[in-house]
């Protein structure tokens, strides 16, 4: 039986979206793994709830660059809209998590502007892991057919 996918039409999870998918999978991942090392890293101080906040906001952060680092790794040609989208759908998970786990002493202490800003933030954060993430434009001597590399392999051999 034969396959009628034509060789232009993209994969299931290729192009954007998936690219946006891949990263939110790896920041997920990320941010839970580095939750429960820093969860366990704080339960070994004398006082846990002292660096309980910075341990979680450093979590989310890391969280959001390693997403959109593997979203730009995902779609090479992507650009920044890949690490945006891939922000973005990693802001709208952990806000969709954050509204079952409100509540408690300090759910009054955070203003909606400062949760605001710290969404934001991922989103910034996850663009810079995107630039980081974006493949490096290969300069003029780089390749082995550039004419940097064809002369140096031609001086080699005149020399002998």
């Amino acid at each position: 039986m034969a396959n009628n996918i034509k060789k232009d039409e993209p994969d299931s999870l290729s192009g954007l979206f998936g690219a946006a998918l891949r990263g939110l999978a790896a920041g997920l991942i990320c941010v839970i793994a580095l939750a429960l090392i820093l969860s366990a890293a704080a339960l070994a101080l004398e006082d846990p709830m002292r660096l309980l906040e910075a341990f979680a906001l450093a979590a989310l952060f890391i969280g959001a660059f390693v997403d959109g680092f593997t979203a730009a790794r995902a779609l090479r040609e992507g650009g920044i809209v890949v690490g945006l989208t891939g922000g973005a759908l990693y802001v709208l998970v952990i806000w969709l998590v954050s509204l079952f786990f409100r509540g408690g002493e300090n759910a009054a202490a955070v203003s909606p502007l400062w949760l605001a800003l710290g969404y934001l933030g991922c989103v910034a954060i996850a663009l810079l892991g995107c630039i980081a993430g974006r493949p490096r434009a290969k300069r003029v001597g780089e390749g082995s057919k550039s004419p940097a590399a064809l002369a140096r392999r031609h001086l080699k051999s005149v020399k002998r």
